[in-house]
């Protein structure tokens, strides 16, 4: 029986901004050469994708293959609803292979944080920085690329560091959702990779972005999703330290030491204007 190989995390997350790709272009104009290139783009590296992982022969790939792409925007439009579906279960599929594989290497992998969001939130992601350091963390446990000390050296790539950052970790990932993080190919790209590898998350939702806003891979009812001027923030937060401080090892600070921190982290989110 042939074995067939195992996609890269970069080749699952490059066809899910491809995908993103074609779908904002049709929506801006379905019938557009850029939509039908998009579409073609996305559309052929899946394919190539799914053959190389599961054969010619598995029936879910011969199902997605079996569109006639030959048409219009319009038909190709159609056609991805048609196989979507099919696309989402192959990409399940990959990640139960990536999951057997990482069962095993995350036992010899160090634990980080890494807070994923876009760099025009810059403003929520350094106080909230610096409630990790208040928790416990410190550079060896906590990654977010818009700090200075805990993201991307001088002269470092920023794409390959924050593809090291997924293979060389166990990572417990924080989303900062906002209409910006949406408009960040690097930030959807980090959800997809987070999604894929079924890392461990929990998700903030900056000032006057609402559950009904979240899109992609992640979803407001899994895991902690603190939407930070809901009346129920204050108890989720202090959910959310308990768990960073058990994943990590760290002596929780309770009471009112730890009250005051939290009030003041709220207060600063809750005093820049709303999305």
């Amino acid at each position: 029986m042939k074995k067939y190989g195992m996609a890269t995390i970069d080749e699952v997350m490059q066809l899910n901004l491809l995908l993103e790709d074609f779908q904002a272009k049709s929506r801006k104009s379905v019938n557009s050469f850029e939509a039908i290139d998009a579409f073609h783009d996305w559309y052929n590296k899946a394919s190539v994708c799914f053959v190389e992982q599961f054969g010619n022969n598995d029936m879910d790939v011969i199902k997605f293959r079996s569109v006639d792409n030959s048409g219009n925007g319009h038909v190709l439009l159609n056609n991805y609803y048609q196989i979507s579906s099919c696309y989402q279960i192959l990409l399940s599929r990959l990640n139960t292979n990536h999951m057997r594989i990482k069962s095993n290497e995350d036992k010899s992998k160090p634990m980080k944080v890494f807070v994923s969001h876009s760099s025009k939130d810059r403003y929520f992601v350094e106080v909230l920085v610096q409630l990790l350091e208040f928790i416990g963390l410190d550079d060896k446990t906590l990654f977010c690329s818009s700090v200075q000390g805990y993201g991307i050296g001088f002269n470092k790539d920023i794409f390959n560091t924050l593809r090291e950052q997924f293979e060389k970790h166990d990572l417990y990932v924080i989303f900062v959702h906002s209409p910006h993080f949406y408009d960040s190919h690097a930030s959807l790209n980090e959800m997809g990779a987070a999604w894929v590898l079924k890392t461990d998350f929990c998700s903030f939702l900056v000032k006057g972005f609402d559950y009904a806003d979240m899109d992609g891979a992640i979803r407001p009812n899994e895991r902690v999703s603190i939407k930070v001027d809901n009346d129920d923030a204050k108890s989720l937060m202090n959910d959310f330290k308990d768990q960073i401080c058990q994943k990590f090892g760290l002596k929780c600070k309770n009471g009112i030491v730890w009250e005051v921190r939290r009030d003041e982290f709220l207060k600063v989110v809750l005093n820049q204007p709303a999305m």
